[in-house]
Formats: C-alpha cells, structure tokens, sequence
C-alpha cells in the first residue's frame, strides 16, 4: 500500500470511528475534576416510588460524554430511578468528538474509570447503602461488563448494556465491508492510531465468563446498526448462557441506528421491555411499560443449542 493509499485508508477509519458510539454531542457539564475519570456528575433525582434506595450508573458511549444520560431519561425514561453519570477520559470539547490518545474501547483505563466512578459515589458518597442498576451503551456496555468480570460489586443488582461488542475485530470487520480493506489491516492501524488500545488486552467476550451467574442482564442491540453488528453483542449472549448465565436476556430489534435505537421505530419496545426487566428482578419500574413489555421479555432468551457465533 503507498502512502497516499495508507493516508486515504486513515481518515476514512477516523472518520468511521469518530462516529462511532455517537449521535449529538452536548458540552459537558464543567464539575468537580477526579484524577482517572475528567469530570464527574452529581446524582440526579427522579420521582419515584420504591422501597429501598435504586441508582442507575450510566456508562455513555465513544465521542460522547456523561450528558448522553439524558436520552435515556425525560420523555425517553429508560432510566427510572435516580442516577449519576461522568466522563471517559477521551470525551472532549473538540470537534472530532475523542480523544484518540486516550481511547482504549473499555479495556484497561476505562475500567479504571468505571470504578473510580462507582467508588465515588457508592463508597465515598451518600448512597453508600444504595442498589445499583449499571446501564451501559456500546463502549460504554463493553466497559461495564469487563468492570462486572474484573470487580463483581456486590451493589450492582442488575445491568443494561446497548449495542455491546464482542471483540474489537468485529467493529473492523463492519469497516472493512464498507472500505474493502482486509479487517486485520484495519484492526491493526486501530491499535496504532488509539494508543491505549491493546489488542491483546481484556475483550468482553473472553471476560464475561467471569461475570456472577446470579447477576441479571439485559442486552439491547439493532439490525440496523451500521457500527456495532448485532451479532457481535449476540455472540455474547451466545457465551453468558454457554456457561451458565440464566438471567441473561437479549432483545434484538429491527429498527434503530447505532446510539439512537430509542428514537428509531422500536424506541417504544424498548422502553417496554427495560421496564418488564426492572419488574421481572425487584427493581424501580413503571407499571404500564411494564405490562406492555411482559410478553416480549419472555422471547429475549432464544435457544443457543443450534447458535457457534457469528464471527
């Protein structure tokens, strides 16, 4: 490959990646400077009626920051109990929306982060006797589940992770299709161009065999994701049920882009089956939502017996 070829090859990844994870960018909120993590937000409340205390911890996705939270609150209301957020350590004011230096695709440094965050609030806080839900989206879910692998807090009654990927190559391997370059090529100039990405470091599909049987899961993913394929986050709930994970669930939709599944045209079956989740494991729920996603919950656990994976 000559060296215009390689520079084309480049910006086009870059450009791919930026996207990745991201829809519409707000500015993060300017508080409190913790040394792993750049900024942390202060819990938000929302009325709710529960018997013990219930907090979301949001996990937001590449090229976003601690903001994206409110997508998935307000009119949205995934989010239903009380909750706090903050930024990775590649969210930035800049126009290309990352911090490439400082993108390791919920590896190493962004678990630090996770838990610097968790130990902030659940440790150090006023919530220290809280339950926990962890909501994740795309490197954000990838983050949580390799946190839930490594640290298992006892805290964190459930999980949420939307459009999680299994291994980096698989988001390679979804640029290839559209570049008609070699994914290994494309994986390798990934490693080169996100620093603190290592190819042979944690991968959730090699950690979530880690991650405590007894913890219910719920995997969101689309068909028409066009930067995490919804195998990817299919093969791994493909590996939780392989070995053992029974709480695990998996909602596959038809409808919805990569970051924005909730305003596509399945946001409202989304909502629902979150709820019926909530409901179905002794959590803050609404009622409705709930009853209207009951149903659909009951088919988000296919049979894996005839399924080897898709990549």
């Amino acid at each position: 490959m000559n060296p215009i070829h390689f520079y084309l090859l480049l910006m086009s990844i870059l450009k791919t990646i930026s996207l990745t994870c991201a829809s519409t960018i707000e500015q993060p909120i300017p508080i409190e400077q913790i040394s792993i993590s750049g900024n942390l937000y202060p819990l938000k409340q929302i009325s709710v009626k529960q018997n013990k205390q219930v907090i979301t911890l949001f996990s937001h996705g590449l090229a976003n920051t601690g903001n994206q939270v409110f997508g998935y609150t307000q009119n949205q209301e995934v989010i239903h109990t009380p909750f706090f957020t903050f930024d990775y350590s590649d969210a930035t004011k800049q126009f290309w929306r990352v911090n490439f230096w400082n993108t390791n695709f919920g590896q190493k440094d962004d678990v630090k982060t996770l838990k610097k965050a968790y130990e902030k609030y659940v440790l150090d806080g006023e919530e220290k006797s809280a339950d926990i839900i962890l909501l994740g989206v795309s490197r954000g879910a990838v983050t949580a589940l390799n946190f839930m692998a490594k640290h298992n807090p006892e805290l964190v009654k459930a999980i949420i992770v939307e459009s999680p990927f299994d291994h980096i190559e698989s988001i390679a391997k979804q640029v290839a299709k559209k570049s008609r370059i070699r994914s290994n090529i494309i994986h390798r100039i990934m490693s080169i161009v996100f620093a603190r990405y290592n190819p042979k470091g944690m991968h959730a599909i090699n950690m979530v065999d880690k991650i405590n049987k007894n913890l219910p899961i719920l995997i969101i993913c689309s068909k028409q994701d066009q930067r995490v394929p919804w195998q990817s986050s299919f093969n791994l709930y493909i590996k939780l049920q392989k070995v053992g994970h029974k709480k695990t669930h998996i909602l596959v939709l038809d409808h919805g882009k990569h970051d924005n599944i909730l305003l596509g045209k399945d946001g409202k079956k989304y909502q629902h089956v979150v709820h019926a989740f909530y409901k179905k494991y002794g959590l803050p729920y609404n009622d409705k939502y709930a009853h209207y996603g009951q149903e659909i919950l009951t088919q988000c656990q296919p049979n894996i017996k005839s399924n080897v994976g898709f990549f």
